[in-house]
């Protein structure tokens, strides 16, 4: 079977993730700094920064664990 829509990276938690409780669900915020594997033209490193959510006991644990300047991987 083809899979469309899916990303795995690996990256730098660049903000601290940011926890939200709401009445019935919970979930974590926070962006990862991905680094390409190419260079810029003065051969500084590019970096994507991905906008994460996490919901559920998932969240968490992010919560709980994962600090700025962490290393992550990720799959969604």
């Amino acid at each position: 079977m083809i899979s469309i829509n899916q990303i795995k990276a690996i990256g730098t938690v660049s903000k601290v993730p940011k926890y939200y409780e709401k009445p019935g669900s919970y979930f974590v915020t926070f962006f990862l700094a991905v680094e390409r594997n190419y260079k810029g033209k003065d051969n500084h490193p590019i970096f994507d920064y991905l906008n994460c959510k996490a919901f559920g006991p998932v969240a968490i644990q992010i919560d709980q664990e994962v600090n700025q300047g962490d290393l992550l991987s990720i799959e969604g």
